[in-house]
């Protein structure tokens, strides 16, 4: 909304302040890891990149700002935060190669591994 000063000129309203966020981490910290998979395992997480981004632009980020070296870190550090996520997926690895995985041998494995 404009205003008007004492001699009858009109004042612009100042530019509403958009916050700044700093990027999490630089491109410098980063290495290039290629993922194989298959489509029906990655859509889904392309559609919710999508919802991100959405989400992050109400929250006043440009969502053109979101680097796919931001998403993909993320991405693997929500993996990583679930208690067991490696002996999980060395699981659902066996599994897919019809093995019958003994989920506490696996985790013997680990534990020596550790």
């Amino acid at each position: 909304m404009e205003s008007t000063d004492a001699g009858g000129e009109v004042e612009p309203e100042p530019a509403a302040e958009t916050e700044s966020y700093p990027e999490p981490f630089g491109f410098a910290e980063t290495s290039q890891q290629s993922y194989y998979v298959r489509d029906e395992t990655f859509d889904p997480l392309a559609a919710n990149r999508s919802r991100i981004r959405a989400v992050a632009s109400k929250h006043g980020l440009d969502e053109g700002d979101l680097s796919k070296r931001e998403l993909h870190d993320a991405e693997l550090s929500v993996l990583q935060s679930f208690e067991d996520w490696d002996i999980a997926v060395a699981i659902e690895v066996l599994e897919r190669r019809g093995v019958d995985a003994d989920e506490e041998a696996v985790r013997a494995v680990f534990d020596v591994l550790r």
